[in-house]
């Protein structure tokens, strides 16, 4: 009798432990590589909550547009079955936007999941003043270690305008750079990149867009060695248009000059906060924070700019050695339907910096920080990865004649922004 007993109870806990894990219907992802990030193993109690929160981990990964698990009972246990909706991941780069007589475009190719294991692949041509190209590889976990790699080399070429000796001058820039940076994942929340690099830059003064007789060299050129560590941590979690939880970026530089004794620095933190409203609802918030060494230079990092810090701002607007900015907007959804999801967004972004060689006390004087509101519109497509086209239009809250959400140089004022993101990747729009 005792034997009997014993025998049906060995049963029944077979049958409450999970003899197998499966990812049926998979075309690209690798299902070797989506175990490395389960917390439900093969052997273990069939635990509900456990489950749940490994569907919300595949889900971070946005390689899927929706997941889903199902339990069966066998003989000899439980088979769990996650069923991943795929997303298409190769996908072409197309953004444009502009202002009155200033027009910009970005095409390329990106495959986010090369080699069915959440890899990137991609590069893109820019049209932003002048001609600019990147290509770029990202392996964050190399056969599925701990260990990754990312891979970046890239022509970037601006006007930039900039003010010495209270004239308005014009540089033709061109900035080529290849980098490498190692990763270790100490957890899938939480990452450290470190590397460095080759720069060269080239500055050539733009006799055009330049005041007559202006100050500043007509010719200058850098050889330059980065050296950079990234330390992320990300817990934002992803359920389809909505976001919740948070996220931190912090990044140090340093760059060494040939023939220059001095080190130049630069510490950047940029922290997002996400929060579900509601059904439809949900808030964004961002909190970018730089310091670099304060250096009476015309450039200097930190940049008030449409796609980067403050949008309806204009194009490269003022340079500083410091900077705060807030972003802050909330989206609603109008329209849900199976294909993705049409939202509403209203924003608020305001930025402020200390001009280089000036003091943290001029960070808040009226010529040094900006305050814009807005409204756009965002369209979401779930099947296609990252896939999202928006419009945003910003006005200044204590100057109503500067407008829009595009660039703006030094001689004229943005009237408009029509700006379609088909992929995020190029585009620094605030909290994407």
């Amino acid at each position: 009798m005792m034997q009997i007993l014993l025998a049906c109870l060995n049963t029944a806990w077979a049958q409450e432990r999970i003899t197998d894990i499966r990812f049926p219907n998979l075309g690209k992802t690798d299902p070797h590589y989506l175990q490395k990030f389960l917390n439900v193993k093969t052997g273990a109690f069939s635990d509900s909550a456990q489950i749940q929160h490994d569907v919300q981990m595949l889900r971070n990964l946005q390689l899927f547009s929706d997941v889903s698990y199902s339990l069966k009972d066998t003989t000899g246990g439980q088979v769990l079955t996650f069923h991943c909706q795929e997303l298409t991941t190769l996908l072409p780069i197309g953004n444009f936007g502009g202002v009155k007589g200033n027009f910009w475009f970005q095409v390329g190719a990106n495959d986010f999941n090369w080699l069915g294991q959440g890899n990137t692949l991609g590069g893109y041509y820019r049209y932003y003043d002048r001609h600019s190209f990147e290509g770029y590889l990202k392996v964050p976990r190399i056969n599925g270690t701990r260990w990754g790699i990312s891979l970046n080399g890239n022509r970037l070429a601006t006007i930039e305008p900039v003010q010495i000796e209270s004239h308005y001058v014009s540089f033709n820039t061109d900035r080529w750079s290849a980098i490498t940076l190692g990763r270790y994942a100490f957890s899938q929340h939480l990452w450290l990149e470190f590397g460095g690099g080759y720069i060269y830059e080239r500055y050539e003064k733009n006799l055009n867009m330049s005041e007559a007789n202006a100050p500043g060299p007509e010719l200058a050129e850098f050889n330059k060695y980065l050296l950079k560590s990234v330390f992320t941590v990300d817990r934002v979690d992803y359920f389809f248009q909505y976001l919740s939880g948070f996220s931190n970026e912090f990044t140090v530089e340093t760059v060494l000059t040939e023939g220059e004794d001095d080190a130049f620095w630069k510490i950047l933190n940029i922290g997002k906060y996400y929060a579900r409203l509601g059904e439809r609802g949900n808030t964004a918030v961002r909190f970018r924070t730089g310091l670099s060494q304060n250096k009476d230079s015309p450039f200097v990092p930190f940049v008030l700019d449409n796609y980067i810090t403050v949008r309806g701002s204009g194009n490269r607007v003022s340079r500083g050695t410091a900077e705060f900015t807030l972003n802050a907007e909330y989206r609603h959804s109008l329209v849900e339907k199976k294909w993705g999801a049409i939202q509403g967004v209203g924003f608020l972004d305001w930025s402020s910096w200390r001009p280089a060689g000036g003091s943290f006390s001029g960070m808040f004087d009226k010529e040094n920080n900006v305050t814009f509101a807005g409204v756009g519109i965002r369209a979401y497509f779930r099947r296609i990865y990252n896939l999202v086209l928006r419009v945003d239009y910003g006005i200044s809250v204590t100057d109503t004649k500067q407008r829009g959400a595009a660039r703006r140089s030094f001689r004229h004022r943005p009237l408009f922004l029509i700006a379609f993101v088909t992929h995020p990747i190029g585009a620094q729009v605030p909290l994407t």
